[in-house]
């Protein structure tokens, strides 16, 4: 069973495949070059005016994430006294 790994691209990566792919209009050949998968240039490609504007839209999952909410905070309180 093969094993995936995920990965992070920063945004300047991302800005230099969406140009690149757009020269050649060929962004099969960019992924092969950088290899990445086809679907993830043409994704960015569609969220170029995104990536151009620096707007980068959190969901409310990623938003939450590493912070810690207690679920009783009136609680939480009293314990830290």
């Amino acid at each position: 069973m093969s094993s995936t790994c995920r990965h992070s691209y920063d945004l300047n990566f991302k800005l230099k495949i969406v140009a690149e792919a757009e020269a050649v209009n060929n962004s099969r050949d960019i992924a092969r070059e950088y290899r990445i998968s086809e679907s993830m240039v043409r994704k960015w490609g569609n969220q170029q005016h995104v990536l151009f504007s620096g707007e980068l839209k959190m969901t409310a999952k990623r938003v939450s994430m590493g912070r810690y909410r207690p679920k009783e905070p009136e609680l939480e309180q009293l314990l830290a006294y």
